[in-house]
């Protein structure tokens, strides 16, 4: 993932960059630099998904509910055609 690789090669500008994130949502620049280094002590890869990209990790689908929702789809979807083929009309 790119943003964990950046964070391993530069987490000063990777910091910086966060910092730069919360003063463009109006924050002051040291309470800016506060947060910023508190989330990042906590977990940096979440607090640069959470400010830069929008994205929650609780958010994310897990790979196993994905694949039981596309069997249960494929299923479905077999299934419909079969009954066509299956139980033709009379005559």
């Amino acid at each position: 993932m790119k943003e964990r690789r950046e964070l391993a090669e530069d987490p000063e500008a990777e910091l910086a960059e966060l910092t730069g994130i919360y003063q463009s949502k109006g924050l002051s620049k040291d309470t800016a630099e506060r947060v910023a280094a508190e989330l990042t002590e906590h977990d940096a890869l979440a607090a640069h998904l959470s400010a830069e990209l929008n994205i929650d990790e609780s958010d994310v689908v897990s790979p196993w509910h994905a694949a039981y929702a596309s069997a249960a789809a494929f299923a479905v979807g077999a299934v419909l055609p079969m009954f066509a083929i299956l139980l033709p009309p009379a005559g």
